[in-house]
C-alpha cells in the first residue's frame, strides 16, 4: 500500500500547500466565516487559532460560549491537522472525537484551539489538543480524535 503521508515536498512547496489549506479552511464553511478565525500558527504538526469573542454564539448573556461551538471548531482543526499531513489531500472522516470541559469562556472571553498531530498508520490519524482563554491561558477544554484517511465524501479542493 503507498504511504500517504507527507514526507519529501520541499520548506517552500510545504509552505505554499499550507498558506492554501489555512485559507481554504477558513472560506469554506459559512461557521467558520462567522467565527472569524484566526491562524496564529500553522504547519504539519501543529495548529493554533484564535476564535475572537462573538455574542452570537454564546448560550444565553450570562453562560458564555457554546460547548458545541468549540466542540465544532476542535474538530475541525482537529481535521486540518490531518489534511496538512497527507501528501494528496483525500476526504478525513472523524471516527472517535473526545472532548472534556473543564470551564467554559465567559462573556467578551477570546480563546485558542491548538492541535496538535499524534501520528498515523495507512488509513488512521490521530490529533490531541485543547481550548485556552487568550488573556489568561485558563483551560477550558482538552481533547482527541481519530480520523479516517479516504474515506468517502466529497473531493476537497482547495484551490477554485
Amino acid at each position: 500500500m503507498q504511504n500517504n503521508l507527507v514526507d519529501n515536498l520541499s520548506a517552500n512547496a510545504q509552505s505554499d500547500r499550507l498558506d492554501i489549506l489555512a485559507r481554504y479552511f477558513l472560506t469554506s464553511n459559512l461557521l467558520f466565516e462567522s467565527l472569524r478565525l484566526e491562524f496564529i500558527h500553522f504547519d504539519a504538526s501543529r495548529a493554533e487559532i484564535r476564535i475572537p469573542f462573538n455574542g452570537e454564539f454564546e448560550l444565553a448573556s450570562d453562560e458564555g460560549l457554546s460547548t458545541g461551538i468549540l466542540t465544532t471548531a476542535l474538530d475541525s482543526i482537529f481535521g486540518l491537522v490531518v489534511l496538512a499531513n497527507l501528501k494528496q489531500l483525500a476526504p478525513v472522516a472523524t471516527i472517535g472525537l473526545n472532548v472534556d470541559f473543564t470551564s467554559t469562556p465567559r462573556r467578551g472571553e477570546s480563546v485558542i484551539c491548538h492541535a496538535e498531530y499524534g501520528g498515523s498508520s495507512e488509513q488512521v490519524a490521530h490529533v490531541r489538543g485543547h481550548v485556552v482563554g487568550e488573556e489568561h491561558g485558563k483551560m477550558f477544554a482538552f481533547g482527541s480524535a481519530t480520523f479516517m484517511i479516504g474515506t468517502r465524501g466529497p473531493a476537497i479542493n482547495p484551490i477554485s
